[in-house]
């Protein structure tokens, strides 16, 4: 058979060589294996630090991939994982070591603009070449009712020049990214089983990110103090939205639990997860992030076939964890992390906002002085509250509805409610794994009301691509129906 084979190969032209080769490649880069070697391969550019090299080499290869495959999940995979590339020591908020100003460079910024430029450039070739996906889209009027009150913030307001600039960059991070995805997003066979182990790669990368800061601290000698969480820096991201993303990615590994004949492997990635959102410290994804994994881990028992076999391994593996981290805390500080719920949970009076209140009452008092058009963006971040040194998105409201009334006004406030509230109609609709899609807009909408995360352009990326896999589930839906 394999002389056959070998027979047939070296009877085909070059041309049928190549086409060979690619179809195999292509094979190879559908398969569930894929994303977590492509997972596997960013966590070793993040952990060497070779953010260049790693970005540069992810963006080639998926804008390869879009121009030479037919199926867009090879492209999509790599697209949306090289984000988690950016490494601590270079990231510009990383506050103790590296080097905060290595994407300021030439020799890093212009490469990197040339590869990203080219790789938007094959996604909208792609998207022109499958117009017919536009067909499916349902958000458009939504989208542009959003950025339309954005970029308007704050209009013939103070500052409103500045607030233009950042509000139209973030109109099209919403529409723009939409477009995008909605045009390179095919309507393939398995969406949700693609997304899941997407998402499930993406979830262990993130928890090897957060573990691997922590290794490297332990190997310096670096204490645990009351400064730590500052400098729960992953690169690409602070410790919250850290946290956040791996709240958002969990309720698709419960479904890869579900489904999938390596089960165990999912629910080892799930519980290494969860244990590492704790080691963020962040109290937002703590917050929404734990109710929702204690729902779908009931509904996950009653539901699966391996309820045993889950709950026995659970069991196992919580179990291992707490003697683990009882060895690590006698020979290290670590226990001292743990200091930081004392400070925040287990005083008598409310729990610490963080300074959150202070920016609500201050994005309220926007709104009094602009009731129908707010003060803009840029306001808070040039006369900050809160911080000496200016950062736009500390200075946001880290509320996404007292943001609308601060920076919007009614307008605002408005807008934004119409994209909600289409949203919600959108998510609740009947397709195939609605309830993960639900579970993650929950966790959205809810850690939107504490921190900035509808203004982060990678979040608002991964709840676009959400949307767009949910428009066309709904219409595989609509189409099964039709045929009956």
């Amino acid at each position: 058979m394999q002389s056959t084979f070998l027979r047939q190969l070296k009877n085909m032209s070059a041309i049928e060589k190549l086409r060979f080769i690619k179809d195999g490649v292509e094979k190879f880069c559908v398969s569930t294996k894929f994303p977590f070697l492509v997972a596997f391969v960013a966590f070793v550019f993040h952990a060497l630090a070779l953010d260049l090299v790693g970005i540069m080499t992810f963006a080639i290869f998926a804008s390869i991939a879009f121009l030479i495959f037919k199926d867009c999940r090879p492209a999509l995979t790599v697209t949306l994982t090289a984000i988690f590339i950016v490494s601590s020591k270079n990231s510009p908020r990383y506050q103790f070591e590296g080097d905060p100003e290595y994407y300021m460079q030439p020799s890093v910024y212009i490469p990197l603009a040339c590869a990203v430029i080219v790789l938007i450039a094959t996604m909208i070739f792609k998207c022109i070449k499958n117009r017919k996906n536009y067909k499916i889209g349902k958000s458009y009027i939504a989208l542009l009712v959003l950025a339309t009150v954005i970029t308007l913030s704050g209009v013939g307001r103070k500052y409103y020049g500045q607030s233009f600039v950042f509000g139209l960059l973030m109109a099209l991070s919403y529409l723009g990214i939409y477009l995008i995805l909605t045009g390179a997003f095919d309507n393939f066979d398995g969406i949700l089983n693609y997304i899941a182990t997407l998402l499930s790669a993406l979830s262990l990368l993130i928890a090897m990110q957060v573990a691997f800061l922590y290794v490297v601290h332990i190997i310096k000698g670096g204490d645990f103090d009351e400064y730590w969480k500052g400098s729960i820096v992953v690169g690409w991201g602070v410790s919250n939205i850290v946290g956040e993303m791996m709240c958002f990615f969990m309720p698709f590994v419960f479904y890869k639990i579900e489904k999938s004949k390596n089960y165990i492997a999912y629910l080892c990635i799930l519980l290494f997860s969860m244990v590492m959102l704790i080691f963020t410290l962040n109290r937002a994804g703590m917050l929404f992030g734990f109710p929702i994994f204690v729902f779908l881990f009931i509904r996950l028992l009653v539901r699966s076939e391996n309820r045993g076999k889950i709950f026995l391994t659970t069991v196992i593996i919580i179990s291992t964890g707490i003697i683990l981290l009882m060895a690590l805390t006698a020979f290290t500080d670590l226990s001292s992390v743990f200091t930081y719920f004392e400070d925040l949970f287990d005083k008598k009076t409310s729990p610490s906002l963080s300074g959150r209140d202070q920016l609500w009452k201050q994005a309220w008092g926007y709104f009094l002085d602009s009731k129908w058009v707010g003060e803009g963006f840029a306001r808070s971040f040039n006369e900050p509250l809160l911080i000496n040194e200016n950062s736009l998105f500390q200075s946001l409201s880290h509320n996404f509805i007292i943001q609308a009334l601060g920076s919007g006004g009614i307008m605002g406030i408005t807008g934004t409610l119409l994209f909600v509230g289409h949203m919600i109609r959108i998510y609740f609709k009947k397709y195939e794994g609605r309830v993960y899609f639900i579970c993650y807009g929950l966790l959205f909408l809810g850690i939107s009301l504490l921190d900035t995360t509808y203004f982060i352009t990678y979040s608002v990326m991964f709840l676009m691509f959400m949307t767009v896999a949910v428009e066309k589930l709904i219409a595989r839906e609509k189409s099964v129906k039709e045929q009956k």
